[in-house]
């Protein structure tokens, strides 16, 4: 980013969406693990977010450390590659400790 301005709206957005996701993920853990499970659940998702950011800092410290252009585009297609290796990853465990019912969104005030 070339400019202040352009910087910050990137910044509020990306702080917005990471709010965001936040509140989704809980409401998810809510409603499809069991209440029994979601302590557990809730310090594998934390753990994992954190060993992830880790290993993107230091994935993005050394692209630093080169700077070159295939530097920084390996970096950004290794972190495309992981999300679809890693959900292909965790699919077989995502079961387990799924609630039994079946979560029913209601109107506000129904």
């Amino acid at each position: 980013m070339r400019s202040l301005p352009t910087f910050a709206v990137a910044a509020v957005l990306y702080a917005s969406c990471q709010c965001g996701l936040t509140a989704a993920r809980q409401a998810l853990l809510a409603g499809l693990v069991e209440r029994a499970r979601r302590t557990q659940v809730r310090a594998v998702l934390q753990s994992t977010t954190n060993a992830g950011l880790a290993v993107g800092a230091a994935l993005g410290g050394l692209a630093l450390q080169s700077d070159t252009r295939e530097a920084y585009l390996a970096v950004f297609a290794t972190d495309a590659v992981s999300f679809p290796v890693r959900t292909r990853r965790s699919s077989p465990r995502a079961a387990d400790g799924v609630a039994s019912r079946t979560p029913r969104l209601r109107a506000q005030g129904s």
